[in-house]
């Protein structure tokens, strides 16, 4: 939107004067329109795309979301009724979807070889043969027995299922048609369960079942050449040695099954079946529901699994591709760190976020929310939801069937382009127009969609049952059900934001309260305080709010978020890193701040030099390596010397390589995550060898003479590029007095003397001592020659009889 101003209409009296009431109003009234088309300026820029504003989505408590994207190197699948498992190659698991139980926040560990889903709660099998459970454990589901000499294991609706070593079956949890009472015997290779029934596959081919028989599921086929089993709700399916599939239940089913024999695996879900064939496509057959008979198109799958409603097909390379329900983010959770905005419905249970490129991303409902990507702003009602363009429109859907939910929340959406804000509560829903008037529309029992008149709103919310505005003076106006006095504000002009929280149905024992933010990053609360919703943290460091019915969340400045109320599924994770905050009745929601992956440069390229030892010290350069986001990094470079890897850390380390051509890596991580690497190429060059010879040859330290000549001759075509350094005796690094460089043609021969009583400081007596004579060129590569002389002490000669 691009919102403009009217020249101001000045009011005059009778005698077309103007008077100091008059003008003062206008003025107000000037400032107040200003003021609300700054607002809306603001919500249209908040359309601009820019990925540095941009997020990740979490969810927690029932709704557990993630971005499973970024899962890699995922080995097996697991779906239940509303969550889902991973199970990852290092043996550590993931789970997301609903969480309800906890059937989605596995074990920690990385020693799990196998994993299974129920209806809500989850097993998985450890390396040392045990197993472990969690999640709902009403019949003892997630409980397992002790042992470690289990080899598979099943879940299903309230039991659970364990193949041990010797080929005998475990069950417990539920026994409701004698589904925990598994057959006797010692020949079983596989197990599947279900709703009410399961099915074990025997050593010899054959298929045993048991439990709830409805249709005849349980009622196992004849023949010994199965080779894999899957028990649906309905139903039951089996693969032949042969490639050929059979089902046996719900006759719908039943005589959809495809032909064929060239089948590979078999997975089954309420009403509907998976095949996968040995091209590593799917095939689909049974009861449609909710885009159940979808499966992705084309080949690369490896495996495919199947929960209640919900299914994944995963690819050899670790990735993996979902279909079906959704209803808790356990197919597809917003993926990507594109966020701009999101918004929870308390009653309703689905969530919406709002991408930098103006599109909506919707999980929790059936409801398919409008294409486009010129939106800017979103909110989560009960029974349906809204979306504001970037022109200033409405787009609103959900309920709109004319059913007792149906309150014209859909059909009386205003049909215009001056708003500039939106909110929607359980049936009702508002609108801020750009002349900071509000209009409702929706179920008005309480009076809840029909605002107060005036043009000096800034900010709207809406709950269940009653409403809150933000007036430019900081002052809030609430009305609609005030049976817990959360229309009774309280009496002040410095609240900065509001947020409301309310009950389910509009005819069953009317409940909610209400809260504002205050100026100085304080939190007041008012109405229903039944769960200690009402009782905010102290603090002045808050900046943005959300409520539900019983709980309520709070954005901190640091970026931690904090909660109070009935936090039994909705205790926030811990962190410093989140942008915006929605609640839902059992769980929240949070834009996370994206980390933009740091920079690694390893510098420039180095040549150096190295001398007789073979190798050069080299101090590494990793400064210019940067993380956009300012945090503080780590260092790791990585090279190979022999076949060895050799690592270093540290921004510009030391580091001795031998003579020759390195590639060095540098990786650095700004705590979150490992850039792309970033390569140097240190080139160590070896010394130029000399033909040096020693005058004297012998040398006798009592002799008079007080100089040590070394001539060096070195190899021809290397010009006079002696480095202006003293050529140095070993050992002893001992420092020429004086040489000289004379050039004669194409050899260059340099004369260096050194003090003879240093060096004989350094040598022992002895017919053979090694001298090395080492120098520099200009380029600084290094001169060395060795050359070998006798040290001598002469006898004493006897004068007179005295040894002299």
């Amino acid at each position: 939107m691009h919102p403009t101003t009217q020249p101001s209409r000045i009011l005059k009296d009778r005698n077309n004067t103007l008077t100091e009431k008059s003008m003062k109003e206008e003025i107000m009234n000037t400032k107040t329109k200003v003021f609300i088309l700054l607002i809306a300026l603001v919500i249209s820029l908040a359309s601009v795309s820019s990925s540095a504003i941009a997020d990740s989505v979490i969810g927690w408590g029932d709704r557990k979301v993630f971005d499973i994207s970024k899962l890699e190197n995922i080995v097996q699948l697991a779906t239940g009724r509303y969550h889902s498992l991973a199970l990852k190659s290092d043996g550590s698991i993931v789970g997301w979807g609903s969480n309800f139980y906890g059937e989605s926040t596995p074990p920690d560990g990385n020693d799990f070889i196998a994993i299974a889903a129920g209806e809500d709660h989850s097993l998985a099998l450890k390396s040392d043969g045990s197993v472990v459970g969690w999640g709902n454990n009403t019949d003892g589901q997630a409980t397992p027995p002790a042992g470690n000499n289990f080899t598979a294991i099943a879940a299903g609706w309230e039991n659970s299922l364990a193949l041990k070593s010797d080929g005998s079956i475990v069950a417990w949890g539920d026994n409701h048609y004698g589904k925990a009472t598994p057959p006797t015997g010692n020949d079983f290779v596989a197990i599947a369960t279900t709703w009410h029934h399961c099915l074990a596959l025997k050593a010899d081919g054959s298929i045993v079942g048991w439990g709830q028989n409805t249709f005849g599921k349980a009622t196992a086929p004849p023949g010994n050449n199965y080779v894999a089993i899957a028990a649906g709700g309905f139903h039951s399916v089996a693969l032949r040695s042969d490639g050929a599939i059979l089902t046996w239940g719900l006759s719908t089913i039943v005589n959809s099954t495809p032909a064929g024999n060239d089948y590979v695996a078999i997975a089954t879900g309420d009403l509907c079946c998976f095949a996968l064939k040995s091209d590593g496509s799917i095939v689909a057959w049974g009861i449609t529901s909710g885009g159940q008979l979808d499966p992705p198109t084309g080949g690369g799958f490896v495996d495919i699994t199947s929960g209640m409603y919900h299914f994944f097909a995963l690819r050899s390379d670790g990735s993996f591709v979902g279909w079906g329900s959704n209803f808790y983010g356990e197919t597809t959770p917003p993926t990507g760190n594109d966020f701009i905005a999101i918004s929870a419905s308390d009653a309703g249970g689905h969530c919406l976020a709002l991408r930098s490129d103006g599109s909506i991303f919707q999980w929790g409902s059936s409801y398919t929310p409008p294409e486009g990507n010129n939106f800017i702003a979103i909110d989560a009602g009960g029974a349906h939801s809204l979306a504001l363009r970037s022109d200033g429109s409405i787009v609103a859907w959900g309920i709109n069937d004319g059913s007792s939910f149906d309150y014209g929340q859909i059909s009386d959406t205003p049909d215009s382009n001056d708003f500039i804000a939106i909110a929607a509560g359980e049936f009702h829903s508002l609108a801020l127009k750009s002349d900071g008037s509000i209009v409702g529309w929706g179920c008005n029992i309480y009076g809840q969609s029909a605002p107060p008149d005036g043009n000096d709103f800034t900010s709207i919310t809406a709950a269940s049952m009653h409403s809150l505005a933000l007036r430019v003076d900081g002052s809030v106006v609430a009305w609609g059900d005030n049976s817990h006095g959360q229309c009774t504000v309280p009496d002040a002009n410095n609240f900065t934001a509001i947020a409301a929280g309310g009950g389910y149905l509009p005819f069953r024992n009317p409940r909610g309260h209400s809260l504002a933010l205050k100026s100085d990053g304080s939190i007041i609360c008012w109405g229903q305080n039944n769960a200690g919703q009402g009782n905010p943290p102290a603090g002045n460091d808050f900046v943005a709010i959300a409520a539900a019915e019983y709980h309520c969340l709070a954005l901190k400045s640091d970026g931690s978020i904090t909660a109070w109320g009935n936090t039994w599924w909705n205790n926030p994770p811990e962190g410093n890193n989140f942008t915006a905050i929605a609640t839902g009745n059992h769980y929240g929601i949070a834009l996370v701040k994206s980390n933009i992956p740091p920079i690694a440069d390893a510098g420039k390229d180095q040549t150096v030099y190295a001398c007789v030892e073979g190798a050069a010290e080299v101090k590494l350069d990793g400064s210019r390596s940067y993380d956009a986001d300012g945090d503080e990094l780590t260092y790791l470079w990585s090279w190979i010397v022999d076949s060895n890897e050799m690592t270093a850390t540290g921004v510009d380390p030391n580091v001795l390589l031998p003579i020759g051509e390195h590639t060095i890596e540098l990786v650095v991580n700004d705590g979150s995550e490992d850039s792309e690497p970033n390569e140097v190429v240190i080139t160590v060059i070896g010394p130029v060898e000399a033909d040096v010879h020693i005058v004297p040859r012998t040398i006798n330290r009592r002799s008079r003479a007080k100089r040590i000549m070394a001539i060096i001759r070195l190899p021809e075509g290397i010009k006079h590029d002696i480095a202006d350094e003293p050529f140095v005796l070993e050992p002893g690094g001992i420092e020429a007095i004086w040489d000289r460089v004379i050039g004669r043609g194409n050899q260059v021969i340099v004369f260096a003397l050194f003090d003879k009583d240093e060096v004989m400081a350094e040598l022992p007596n002895s017919p053979g001592v090694e001298l090395i004579i080492i120098g520099k060129l200009e380029s600084g590569q290094c001169i060395y020659g060795t050359d070998t002389v006798r040290i001598v002490r002469p006898r004493r000669r006897r004068v007179r009889g005295l040894r002299l």
